[in-house]
């Protein structure tokens, strides 16, 4: 029997088109597996992760800061306390903006040092609008002359001031002896987190001469266990540079593991501090590592 040529061509075409169609079946299921082993890590391609500014959210934390005395001048010393902060209305503090105010309260024996900071989440991420003091003493050293110089400084900026430029869990002693009303804005606003949040993602948290450059990086996400429970968390770096050479300094960081709930740990480590005596001249020099660790967590919701 003779087939015809014309069939066979069909019924060969009909083959071809058939096998392409189980390739691109096949690429499709492939491809989907790999993209669902991907992602069953929900925090490294969450993208969304949004901080929990919701009022009355209460978060406290055991704080720990240690002193190492590298010149043998004194003994090392540990220091332990703790610190609440709490999500207030915002108070419309920026015209046309929505913020929360976190006020973190950090206990003292000279009075609580109390600071006012208002956060707004946008769809790029968190941003720190202003702060104030509001309320309590920010101890700080008698001038025996106007020029005094007394206090704790890394490459000539003053640790109390460097502490005071981070976010979340911040106080600003460069406010003390303010009457409380005095409200310090940030221009322009200050980007606290990055969204989405995935690793090794870099941004600019200050610029330079404020009073120095502190950029933010992303690493790869970690369990992190704390007293308030174990937390899948993002983690962020700060990254500064002193002298505008480009380069990170090696010997000061802060570390945060960020979770669902909001900041879970922080850890603060600066290296070769000075104590200056009022004229400028260096007493000492130490090392100091300072963590904050979340105890417990409330909202509203939860109450």
């Amino acid at each position: 029997m003779r087939i015809n040529p014309v069939v066979v061509d069909a019924l060969q075409f009909e083959s071809k088109n058939q096998r392409r169609m189980m390739f691109r079946i096949l690429f499709i299921v492939i491809v989907t597996l790999a993209f669902l082993s991907c992602t069953t890590d929900p925090i490294v391609n969450n993208t969304g992760f949004i901080y929990p500014l919701k009022e009355g959210n209460r978060w406290i934390y055991s704080r720990v800061v240690i002193i190492t005395d590298t010149s043998g001048e004194s003994p090392d010393t540990t220091e332990n306390s703790t610190c609440t902060v709490e999500a207030l209305d915002g108070e419309h503090v920026v015209i046309g903006v929505e913020t929360m105010n976190l006020r973190v309260t950090l206990p003292h024996p000279d009075g609580d040092r109390v600071t006012d900071n208002w956060y707004a989440n946008h769809s790029d991420g968190l941003f720190a609008y202003a702060y104030r003091n509001a309320g309590g003493a920010f101890v700080q050293p008698s001038p025996s002359y106007p020029e005094d110089k007394s206090g704790y400084y890394k490459n000539g900026v003053e640790i109390s001031s460097l502490l005071g430029r981070l976010d979340l869990i911040a106080h600003h002693p460069e406010l003390s002896g303010t009457d409380g009303n005095s409200i310090t804005y940030e221009e322009p606003p200050l980007q606290a987190i990055l969204y989405p949040l995935t690793p090794g993602i870099e941004w600019t948290y200050r610029p330079f001469r404020d009073p120095l450059l502190i950029d933010k990086r992303t690493e790869d996400p970690e369990l992190c266990s704390v007293p308030a429970g174990i937390f899948q968390c993002h983690v962020i770096r700060f990254l500064y540079d002193f002298d505008e050479d480009g380069e990170y300094e090696d010997d000061i960081y802060v570390l945060d593991w960020i979770g669902d709930i909001g900041l879970v740990r922080r850890i603060i480590v600066i290296d070769d501090i000075q104590e200056w005596d009022e004229y400028g001249n260096v007493l000492r020099y130490s090392n100091s590592n300072e963590i904050y660790e979340l105890q417990s967590f409330s909202s509203l919701s939860n109450q």
